[in-house]
């Protein structure tokens, strides 16, 4: 067991569609898929990825969208046979996925926060579409079970400062995601509540890391 500490950042995920799939918003991406149950594919880095994960999901709260997952070792392939549209949809990092973007490699469709997210401006969220949805990396600190109150707090007020301050904003940033202080009871809710929610997906959606 560990003794929650502190959030240092937060980032969401984006999705990705390739440039022969004919959708460019959230709405049309549910759409489309729902329409055409069965007929496409989407890419994960991995089976129990985040890209698992993050997708199942999407299936899920959008109503059994029937879209197939293809597991790849590393998100390095995953993004190749999305641009060769072996794969219609990928969900990743903001830091994987934008300079394809931007280069007109693969069609940015959305982000997984719940609201709209510096790291990728203008775009919009899932959650136009899919009320409700969120999914988030994150980044914390946690010490050993029975660390004494007084050196958690004393813990928590030092990386708030530090998470605040300009160059580290800027490294996060730079990796797809946005400082996050908070308290460590804070931390705690979000670690149990991500806990349970993806216990509850992996059973429903019978995803197996391997």
């Amino acid at each position: 067991r560990f003794e929650p500490i502190g959030l240092l950042a937060r980032g969401p995920l984006l999705v990705a569609v390739n440039n022969q799939f004919p959708v460019n918003n959230p709405q049309e991406l549910i759409e489309y898929i729902k329409n055409n149950p069965g007929k496409f594919n989407y890419a994960s880095s991995g089976p129990g990825s985040l890209s698992q994960f993050s997708t199942e999901l999407l299936k899920a709260q959008a109503g059994h969208l029937e879209i197939t997952h293809v597991p790849y070792r590393g998100g390095g392939p995953a993004l190749n046979e999305l641009i060769g549209n072996q794969t219609q949809v990928y969900i990743a990092s903001a830091p994987a996925l934008l300079p394809m973007i931007r280069a007109g490699k693969i069609k940015g469709v959305a982000v997984t926060s719940l609201k709209p997210s510096a790291v990728a401006p203008g775009m919009a969220t899932i959650s136009s579409a899919v009320p409700g949805y969120e999914y988030e990396s994150w980044w914390g600190v946690l010490a050993p079970a029975g660390t004494p109150p007084a050196i958690v707090q004393q813990l928590n007020q030092t990386i708030n400062q530090v998470v605040q301050s300009a160059s580290v904003k800027q490294n996060f940033f730079r990796e797809g995601a946005e400082s996050a202080p908070g308290t460590p009871a804070a931390f705690a809710k979000v670690i149990a509540s991500d806990y349970e929610r993806l216990k509850q997906i992996a059973t429903k959606q019978k995803i197996v890391a391997q």
